[in-house]
């Protein structure tokens, strides 16, 4: 809980200003003891202003500690630590980077500029995953580049296509 320094109105951690009054300036108060204090830790017993609270499983006490004050139980020698375990997938290996560079030279071979759109998006992709090992990285930068060399060639064709078009009407 935080309280305002101006009204002295109670509100929840994740305030950030006042509902009464409109400051955003506040006190914690500590779960613990109940004492007012600024910073993260109560003064007076070391609790932290968001620590969470333990239900004793022998005298069901509430308390913010590592261990019960009326009947001494500790939570870290009795109550195993909960482990999360990370699980991080593997590389798919999907061949998008391969994908890739076939797409852009399809789109180099045949001028066609949608597959080189295609190659672009997808080295793109492949280049900004962390996950990607360094063959596939070469493959997205090779389609990287022939799929801007086929889309310049495009650019260029139609370049030409409009020259041809302006002097096949004057004549």
């Amino acid at each position: 809980m935080k309280i305002c320094r101006f009204c002295g109105g109670k509100t929840e951690n994740s305030t950030k200003i006042c509902t009464n009054c409109g400051s955003q300036q506040f006190l914690h108060i500590c779960p613990n003891c109940s004492t007012e204090f600024e910073g993260s830790f109560c003064p007076t017993c070391g609790t932290r202003y968001d620590a969470p609270s333990h239900v004793c499983p022998q005298c069901n006490t509430k308390f913010y500690s590592k261990s019960c004050p009326n009947c001494g139980f500790n939570t870290e020698t009795r109550i195993p630590e909960t482990r999360t375990y990370s699980y991080r997938r593997p590389y798919n290996a999907s061949g998008n980077s391969l994908v890739a560079l076939i797409f852009a030279v399809i789109g180099l071979m045949t001028l066609m500029f949608p597959f080189s759109i295609v190659a672009m998006v997808l080295a793109y992709k492949e280049k900004k995953r962390e996950d990607v090992p360094e063959n596939n990285r070469k493959y997205a930068r090779a389609a990287w580049v022939v799929s801007i060399i086929a889309l310049s060639m495009n650019v260029l064709m139609g370049f030409f296509y409009i020259l041809a078009f302006i002097f096949s009407m004057r004549s």
